[in-house]
């Protein structure tokens, strides 16, 4: 996110600011942190893809008003499905825990002054969540060097890798990149040449402006560019050093016929 933008959309009926960490890489938290206090704004952290990224010396999940997280099974922490919401007001605290018994009043049993719902996480995924957690520092350092492996069997490609910001400490949650003017197949095109040779990619997220919930006429052309050229390739920490690099000659392969 572009704080001086961002800070163009403000108006009387902003309440928040939601600063999504994407695929790991952390958006300027300090800059946004500082247009909500002047505007009297929430900061809402969308962490889900970043953990263990910083920004500064400040780890992501720990600087907003309140901080989110995903452990679906493809993050870099699961349980196999749901999440957690960190924060350091108390009232909000108790907020979230009451949504997330049913409405459940905490000092009153079955009094519901609220419409809530079930997201209360098993005792089993907690503690599957546990113990990933003591492998975090392992499991981001084995994503470091898949995504330096990518690197260096891609050089001189017509990719270019998400590059680091100074204010990021970023995860590798997925290996992403993004198709140069000179690649001679679009994103959708080598992905489909890829499965064929049987290595499964994402493509990159489609804008929300683009959904047809919040379709609109703003123009928003560096969200829709990666879109359009962007790629997802494996990068799961089981990848082997002759697994990846199969995927790169395959993907040089299709990009050199």
């Amino acid at each position: 996110m572009d704080p001086e933008k961002v800070n163009n959309k403000i108006t009387a009926k902003t309440k928040a600011i939601i600063a999504v960490h994407l695929y790991g890489h952390p958006a300027n938290i300090q800059e946004l942190r500082n247009l909500c206090t002047r505007n009297s704004l929430f900061l809402i952290e969308d962490a889900a893809e970043a953990h263990g990224a910083f920004c500064f010396d400040e780890r992501v999940g720990s600087l907003g008003d309140v901080n989110c997280f995903s452990f679906y099974g493809n993050k870099i922490l699961t349980t196999g499905e749901g999440g957690m919401v960190t924060t350091n007001s108390d009232e909000l605290a108790h907020t979230v825990k009451q949504f997330r018994d049913q409405g459940t009043q905490q000092d009153r049993r079955y009094w519901h002054p609220v419409i809530g719902y079930n997201y209360r996480m098993t005792n089993l995924s907690a503690a599957l969540g546990l113990a990933q957690l003591e492998r975090l520092d392992e499991i981001v350092e084995k994503k470091e060097e898949i995504l330096e492996r990518y690197k260096k069997y891609l050089v001189n490609a017509p990719f270019r890798f998400q590059i680091s910001q100074p204010w990021a400490r970023p995860v590798n949650w997925l290996t992403s990149l993004v198709l140069t003017d000179h690649a001679t197949v679009s994103a959708p095109k080598l992905s489909e040449s890829l499965l064929a040779m049987g290595i499964e990619t994402r493509p990159f997220f489609i804008p929300m402006h683009k959904l047809p919930p919040y379709l609109n006429n703003e123009l928003f052309p560096i969200a829709e560019e990666l879109s359009e050229n962007g790629l997802n390739l494996p990068s799961a920490i089981s990848l082997e050093d002759s697994d990846i690099k199969y995927i790169c000659d395959a993907t040089l392969k299709i990009l050199n016929q």
